[in-house]
This record gives structure tokens, sequence and C-alpha cells, in this order.
């Protein structure tokens, strides 16, 4: 059965679609892995490095484009330390969703900068038992008196649990609960309450999607386009043949 412009089309089309998907559904996600205990994060997500508490060279992760005030204190598991890198565990939390590092604000809220701006929701790990919230903003700087509030979510302390299931040292800070706020808008900064700590923070969706597509991605598009040039070539043929 011969293929259609229509099939054609709706090939290239399919083929676009899987490429913009694959970018757009790439959530940014800090897990706060490389950073010393005590470190200030602030760029070390923005290409730039964390600041070090005993004043040597910072560390740096990957460029997400997201920059932290710095009042933002990356705290490491206590279980983590060693005798070489005595100041890397400083923290008195156990059983976080991810590795050995989290995210804790010194004296106030915490401000993360979005450069690229940020979709759909913004969520993040906290300890079970201390109060925490998340609040997103159009502007870059958070409430600055320019910027559009887009959301707020805010949940209660509570009870702690003091049973720590695999690893009792961190008690009673060992449980961890999700965080979700689902926005409408493009989110530029986003705000974390004090009090508590943080971990695998998820970004949303990229406003302005730079994901890199799959390698299966491509080879779906490139066969498609191929599978479409092919196929005008036979039509041209034919159309040549049988034009009088």
């Amino acid at each position: 059965m011969p293929i259609t412009m229509k099939q054609l089309r709706a090939a290239a089309f399919c083929g676009l679609a899987l490429l913009s998907t694959t970018a757009a559904n790439a959530a940014i996600k800090l897990d706060f892995e490389g950073l010393g205990g005590y470190d200030t994060i602030t760029e070390f997500y923005n290409g730039g490095q964390s600041t070090r508490i005993d004043g040597a060279t910072g560390r740096s992760g990957t460029n997400y484009g997201v920059s932290f005030s710095p009042t933002v204190l990356a705290m490491v598991d206590s279980d983590a330390c060693s005798v070489d890198l005595p100041t890397r565990c400083n923290g008195n939390f156990a059983n976080n969703p991810s590795g050995t590092t989290v995210m804790s604000p010194s004296t106030n809220i915490v401000v993360l900068g979005i450069a690229a701006g940020v979709t759909d929701q913004v969520s993040a790990w906290h300890i079970t038992g201390l109060a925490a919230s998340i609040t997103v903003w159009s502007g870059l700087n958070g409430n600055d008196g320019y910027a559009t509030l887009l959301g707020q979510i805010y949940r209660a302390a509570g009870p702690f649990d003091p049973n720590c299931v695999g690893n009792p040292n961190g008690a009673p800070f060992c449980h961890w609960s999700q965080l979700t706020l689902n926005f409408t808008g493009v989110a530029h900064s986003v705000q974390f309450g004090p009090l508590t700590s943080y971990d695998d923070v998820e970004l949303g969706l990229p406003a302005t999607p730079g994901a890199v597509p799959e390698p299966a991605s491509w080879a779906l598009l490139i066969a498609g386009f191929a599978i479409t040039g092919t196929a005008m070539r036979r039509r041209k043929a034919t159309l040549a043949v049988c034009n009088p």
C-alpha cells in the first residue's frame, strides 16, 4: 500500500515531537552529592563553585543554571565521616532519600534562582516532624516586591518517630517525607522554609528545554526522514514515468 503525503507529514511531526518531549521531560534533580559539610552551596549548580569552610578551592557540580542564596549550607551524614575529611561529617540525620548529603538553611529561608525557569511542579524531601514549606515566584529573587507569587505549600511540624530503621545514629531525624507543589506559570525562584533539611529537590519541567535528545529519539527521527525522502523520490519517479 503506497504511503500518502499525509502519512509522511505525520511521521515527521511525530519525530520532532519525540525530540521536544525528550528535552522537556527532563526535570532538574538536585541531590547535593559532591558538596562538603558546611559548604555554602551558592554557585555549585550554576557553573561556579561552592564556598568551603576551610577556605580551600570550592567544589563544582552539574551546571543547571541554579544559584543558591548564601545562607544555604550542605550537611553530610555523620556516618560518612573519615579521618582525612573530618569537616564532611557534620550532620545528625539518617536515611535521607539518596547519598549522604542534604541542604540545610543556616538562618533563614532558602532561595534558588533558576535562570531558565521551571514549570509545573517543585518537590523536595524533608525531615518528617519538622515544618517545611515551598514557595515559587516568577522573578529570580523571590519576594522582592516585583515578582508574582505562583504557589505555596506548607506542612506543619508534627511528632517525631524515634524508631530509626537501618541507621539509628541520626535519631530522631531519620524519617523523610516528600512535599510537592504544583503551580501554573514559569517560576524563576523557589523558596524553602527554614528549620529543616531538604534532599532530592526536583525542579519541574524546564521552561526553556535544553536537554540533549536521547540516541533512540535521534534514530527514530532520522529513520523517519529517511523513509520520507525515499518515498518522495519514488513518488517523483512514478510521476515522471506517467507524465506523457
